[in-house]
């Protein structure tokens, strides 16, 4: 194999063009430049030049071999504290222990995901897709050297490199080499002002999924408060689904958190919206309808939480009960919005009902109620459960 130092440092991303020409280049002479090619003229002259790259070679070689690269699993724990040490263009200390075939894969999966010209046309962006995806995927499920090597790119990428760049690395060190990884993870997720949010929020999602236990134990205080937020961290709603995502791992129940989260009106909404949607994927538990109920019959305002409430207890309950709920909110509902979702799920499920009690107001007729189908329920509650009414007449 044939080795070549690195030649720059400078991480700007070449153009599509001018890359791929060197690629087809490389390609067409077998991995040599023009000027290297066997047996192609005389021999390019020694010049100091060449004579600094080859004790530069020479260099980064003898820090391979002294690191044990050739070969082997790697023992160190990735640095996570400043850092002064040389490395490659990718950000890779040179005296890493990880081998030359990881460096390769990682470099690879960095050039994938650096930002593609705009102006190319959509093949080009959906190969880079697919590309992105499998390399993505290939790489999660790689060696422990391979997550290491990309947990150690992290540490040496600029903030400002491509969001996608650091996404990536996070995703892959964090599946590859879960032991290594767990404690920058710990570090980037909840330590303020170490990385961006955007890094902060996938490395809640990686520690989850890859260290459930570590996950669970310092998340839990955040999802269980009820004053105002004291820390900055990221959003809350990354935190219930990675709360799901750790008790799946560990096969556990998340209900009883998802239960408090739905109920808490300190977090976030979006917090709230994300544990109600996600109660109806697990099965139905006392706490987990209790919660729902609950926020059903809520009257914080907040109507988004009350229809995904009322959709999660539509699938969790059995049809008659849930009829029978829907009914008795809907006796006392005065909330339009919410009478109207209310109205739609029991034409959907209800028929057996009579519709008219709940139609009828004390202010008279509110003209037709439109069905989300494409009928129309009259006043009087005329045209429920006959798809081929349009006003709750004869079809025309």
């Amino acid at each position: 194999m044939r080795y070549r130092p690195f030649r720059s440092t400078d991480r700007t991303v070449q153009p599509v063009a001018a890359r791929s020409d060197r690629a087809g280049a490389l390609r067409r002479t077998g991995g040599y430049g023009p000027s290297e090619l066997p047996n192609s003229g005389r021999p390019r002259p020694r010049t100091a030049r060449t004579s600094r790259e080859a004790a530069r070679l020479l260099a980064f070689v003898g820090c391979l071999m002294l690191a044990g690269c050739w070969g082997g699993t790697p023992t160190e724990e990735v640095e996570i504290g400043p850092e002064d040490r040389p490395r490659d263009e990718f950000g890779i200390p040179l005296d890493a222990g990880v081998t030359p075939e990881a460096r390769y894969e990682v470099s690879n999966l960095i050039r994938a995901f650096r930002d593609i010209d705009p102006t190319l046309t959509s093949d080009h962006t959906d190969r880079r897709w697919w590309e992105r995806h499998d390399r993505l995927a290939n790489l999660k499920n790689g060696s422990v050297d391979i997550g290491n090597a990309a947990l150690h790119a992290w540490t040496g990428t600029p903030s400002e490199a491509p969001y996608l760049v650091r996404r990536s690395l996070l995703w892959v060190g964090g599946h590859a080499s879960p032991e290594a990884a767990r404690e920058l993870l710990t570090r980037i997720y909840l330590e303020y002002g170490y990385a961006p949010i955007d890094d902060r929020t996938e490395a809640c999602l990686v520690l989850a999924e890859t260290s459930p236990e570590r996950f669970l134990e310092v998340t839990e205080k955040h999802l269980l408060r009820h004053g105002k937020r004291t820390e900055t961290l990221p959003d809350e709603e990354f935190m219930v689904d990675g709360w799901v995502a750790a008790c799946v791992e560990l096969k556990r129940s998340p209900v009883p958190m998802l239960a408090q989260v739905a109920t808490n009106r300190a977090l976030d909404p979006a917090a709230r919206w994300s544990a109600v949607k996600s109660l109806r994927d697990f099965e139905a538990e006392p706490e987990g309808l209790d919660a729902l109920q609950l926020c059903l019959l809520e009257s914080s305002g907040d109507g988004y939480l009350r229809r995904m409430a009322a959709q999660s207890l539509r699938d969790l309950l059995p049809g008659e009960e849930a009829c029978a709920l829907f009914a008795q909110v809907l006796s006392n509902e005065s909330d339009l919005n919410v009478r109207q979702v209310l109205v739609d799920m029991m034409q959907d499920n209800c028929r057996h009902l009579d519709m008219t009690e709940f139609i009828d107001s004390d202010s008279g007729p509110a003209g037709p109620l439109p069905r989300i189908g494409g009928e129309s329920v009259g006043a009087d509650g005329s045209g429920i459960g006959e798809p081929g009414d349009v006003d709750g007449g004869d079809g025309r």
